[in-house]
C-alpha cells in the first residue's frame, strides 16, 4: 500500500539516473508539480532498492536504457513539468502509518521527514507502488496537494489485469462480481478527487481509463471469439464512461483513454479475433511490435511492462491532454523529440549491435 502525506512545494531537480537525454531543455517561467498515485504502471523502473523488485531489472539486459512513462517525461518536460526531485524517498510503511495516526505528520514534516510509504528510489511526487489497487488511494492517510496535476492511473490490478477477471466479462460484461470491483474503485477514485479538491480546488486531476488487456501480448492467445472480445469491451466501458462523466462535470479534470491511445498506434484485433496488429513507426528506422521483449523493438518488456516506446509515446500524449483540456501551454512533445529521447537512450543501437 502507499502510503503518503506531502505538499507539493517549490520545483525541485528531476533527473533519473543514467541514459539522459543529451539535448539542453530550454527554461520555462514556471515549473508545473505533476504527481502519480498508481501502481506497477507508474512506479519508476530504476529502484533498486524495492525489496520487493524482480530479481532480474525490468527491461533485463535493457535495464539501464529502458524508462517507466514518468521518466520519460522527466527528461523530455523535466524543465516544464516537475515530478520532484529523483532519490530515495519514504520511510517505512508502519512508521509512516504511527505518525499519521497520531496526527504528527505536521510536525515530522516540519523537522524534514518524509512521511510517506514505502521506501523507495523514484521521483518526489510518483506515489505509485506496485500491485496497489483502489483500496489504496486513500485509507485514512491526508494528501495535501498545492496547485499543480495529479494523474491516478490505477484499477488494472484491482478488475481488468489477469484472465479470471476478464474471462467473466467476455461471457458478460454486466458481470456481477466484476461490476462490484469497478463500483469499489470508482468511488475510491471520487473520495480522492474529492479530498484533493477540498484542499485544493485549483488542482488539475488527470483520470486514466482502464487497457484492455486482450492486447496485451500474454494474452494473444485468449479469447478469440468477436463475441467475446466485444463483451469484454463493452464491460470495460462501463468503468470508462463513469469517468467520462465526472470528466464532463468538472474542467478541472481530464480523462485519458488508454484504450483509444493504443488502438491509434499499433491497432486491435483482426475480424476473427486474433492478433493482427500494425508495427509502430518512429522515424525511417525504428519499428515496435506489439508484442514481449527487452529489446525496444517490443511494445511490452518480458515481464509485461510498457516497454521504452510505450512509455515515451504515453508521455507525449500525457501532454497534449494537459494542453488541450487545461489550457497549460507546455511545449508540445513532437515525434522528433520522441525519436531524440529514445536514441539518446542507446537501447536500439545496442539492440542493432547485438544482432
Amino acid at each position: 500500500m502507499a502510503l503518503f502525506i506531502l505538499a507539493m512545494s517549490a520545483p525541485t531537480p528531476s533527473l533519473p539516473a543514467k541514459a539522459t537525454d543529451t539535448t539542453p531543455m530550454q527554461p520555462h517561467l514556471v515549473r508545473i508539480p505533476l504527481a502519480v498515485i498508481g501502481d506497477s504502471d507508474s512506479q519508476g523502473f530504476h529502484d533498486v532498492h524495492d525489496p520487493h523488485a524482480p530479481a532480474v531489472p525490468r527491461g533485463g539486459s535493457y535495464a539501464d536504457t529502458t524508462f517507466q512513462w514518468t521518466e520519460a517525461l522527466a527528461k523530455m518536460r523535466g524543465d516544464q513539468l516537475d515530478l520532484g526531485e529523483w532519490g530515495m524517498h519514504g520511510m517505512r510503511g508502519r512508521v509512516a502509518a504511527a505518525i499519521e495516526w497520531f496526527g504528527l505528520a505536521g510536525t515530522a514534516e516540519s523537522w524534514g521527514w518524509e512521511v510517506r510509504a514505502p521506501k523507495k528510489r523514484d521521483h518526489l511526487y510518483n506515489f505509485a507502488y506496485s500491485g496497489d489497487g483502489c483500496r489504496d488511494l486513500f485509507c485514512g492517510w491526508s494528501a495535501r496537494w498545492r496547485n499543480g496535476i495529479v494523474v491516478i492511473k490505477i484499477g488494472g490490478n484491482d478488475f481488468a489485469n489477469d484472465i479470471p477477471h476478464l474471462d467473466l466479462l467476455a461471457h458478460d460484461p454486466q458481470a456481477p462480481a466484476i461490476r462490484a470491483k469497478m463500483d469499489a474503485c470508482l468511488s475510491e477514485v471520487r473520495k480522492a478527487v474529492a479530498r484533493i479538491h477540498q484542499t485544493h480546488p485549483q488542482t488539475r486531476i488527470v483520470l486514466g481509463g482502464v487497457f484492455n488487456n486482450v492486447n496485451w501480448e500474454p494474452m494473444h492467445g485468449q479469447w478469440h471469439s468477436p463475441v467475446q472480445l466485444a463483451n469484454i469491451s463493452k464491460g470495460l466501458d462501463y468503468y470508462d464512461d463513469a469517468l467520462l462523466a465526472m470528466v464532463k462535470s468538472d474542467r478541472r479534470l481530464a480523462f485519458f483513454s488508454d484504450r483509444q491511445w493504443f488502438e491509434a498506434l499499433w491497432g486491435s484485433r483482426g475480424s476473427d479475433g486474433r492478433p493482427d496488429y500494425r508495427v509502430y513507426r518512429l522515424g525511417p528506422d525504428i519499428e515496435v511490435a506489439n508484442n514481449g521483449g527487452d529489446a525496444p523493438s517490443h511494445a511490452t518488456l518480458a515481464d509485461g511492462h510498457a516497454g521504452l516506446v510505450w512509455n515515451a509515446k504515453w508521455a507525449q500524449a500525457l501532454v497534449t491532454l494537459i494542453n488541450n483540456r487545461f489550457d497549460m501551454k507546455l511545449t508540445p512533445v513532437t515525434d522528433d523529440d520522441v525519436l531524440r529521447f529514445v536514441m539518446n537512450t542507446g537501447a536500439f543501437e545496442r539492440a542493432k549491435n547485438s544482432n
